[in-house]
């Protein structure tokens, strides 16, 4: 059995890499588009890692190095995306990768190397790995009808559905123009309108317009793009990837200046019936923090937690709250806010392309 490095430029090592990264639910994220997402948009390095049997791949293990003179070096599967760590038939291979990516943040020296699981690997814990256990990915399995949609009785269901086309209604009253496009990369100025002012809203610091340009363009027809429009102004955005039998929608964002519409509820109602009608089985709501309000939203759609198992090693104590509302963050989260829009997104690309 050996152990091998990833190569991007090579056709060969990419195809066996999806082909068999493909076999798995959680391995959407794990295909070779999407490291390469995260490689060249950010300008990280790849240090992917995978084992042969013979001539047969038999485990994986993505891996990006980011340099960052703010934050540290960090070695992680997967930053940036949902879905992350090792893909394996062979526990042995499983073993051997761990021990080949430990060498290697050893010889990167790291500040941290983080693994971000969808099942677990106890045995991490016993090699020193400090194990976070607060996010979870929402997945929704689609009821044969969907007007079953939603979690609870049928009077929650009616309730749900009621504020999911409440925007209508309400558009309607109030002379409101209101239009949802699908589409591609006609449509991502208008995604980035809104996505960007709802981040910096959040104060967060917003990925680079580039980073979903080269997604959708490397993806393809698995990509797509939702904008809302009220009265023609771009006003709440999502975008999804499709895989196998399931839709997932890692980003989403809404203006605060149209929540009396409850036109985020309007948005996913229309993506769920697109997904519906289009013969998907399974909904990817993305991930969350455990009862977060972002949670409990996904949470009455009937989506049901997939538990994350973050396993990093580092020197230093990880706090279970890297978020925002962790007191630490919060100064920098208020002034993020008062940041003017062009400024915010001038500096935010370079500041969020170095946090995992």
């Amino acid at each position: 059995m050996e152990v091998k490095k990833l190569l991007l430029d090579s056709k060969k090592d990419c195809e066996q890499w999806d082909s068999f990264v493909s076999s798995f639910e959680h391995g959407h994220h794990h295909s070779t588009p999407f490291i390469e997402g995260a490689i060249h948009t950010f300008k990280h390095t790849n240090e992917s890692l995978y084992c042969v049997l013979g001539d047969k791949i038999v485990a994986v293990l993505p891996l990006v190095h980011i340099k960052s003179p703010i934050f540290g070096d960090s070695l992680t599967s997967l930053p940036f995306y949902n879905y992350g760590g090792i893909l394996s038939n062979n526990n042995l291979a499983t073993a051997l990768l761990i021990e080949k990516s430990k060498h290697l943040a050893s010889t990167l020296k790291v500040k941290s190397f983080q693994l971000r699981q969808s099942s677990e690997l106890p045995e991490l814990i016993t090699q020193g790995a400090q194990l976070e256990t607060h996010k979870v990915n929402m997945h929704l399995q689609f009821p044969d009808d969907i007007s079953m949609i939603g979690a609870g009785n049928g009077k929650k269901r009616a309730k749900l559905r009621s504020q999911a086309t409440l925007a209508v209604r309400k558009s309607e009253e109030l002379g409101l123009g209101l239009e949802h496009r699908f589409g591609h990369l006609e449509l991502v100025d208008d995604f980035y309108y809104v996505f960007s002012r709802h981040m910096k809203f959040l104060g967060t610091p917003v990925y680079d317009k580039k980073f979903f340009i080269d997604l959708l363009k490397t993806m393809k027809a698995e990509a797509q793009i939702i904008v809302s429009y009220v009265n023609d102004t771009p006003s709440s955005c999502g975008f999804m990837f499709m895989h196998k039998d399931m839709m997932s929608i890692p980003w989403a964002s809404c203006l605060v200046e149209h929540n009396h519409l409850s036109l985020n509820a309007n948005m996913y109602y229309n993506i769920l019936l697109r997904a519906y009608n289009l013969g998907f089985k399974k909904f990817d709501f993305g991930r969350s923090t455990l009862d977060a309000n972002t949670y409990k939203f996904k949470m009455q759609w009937g989506a049901e937690p997939q538990q994350c198992y973050w396993y990093t090693f580092s020197d230093e104590k990880i706090e279970s709250a890297s978020a925002p509302q962790n007191g630490k963050f919060g100064l920098a989260v208020k002034i993020w806010k008062k940041l003017p829009l062009p400024v915010a997104n001038f500096i935010g690309p370079y500041i969020v392309k170095q946090i995992a």
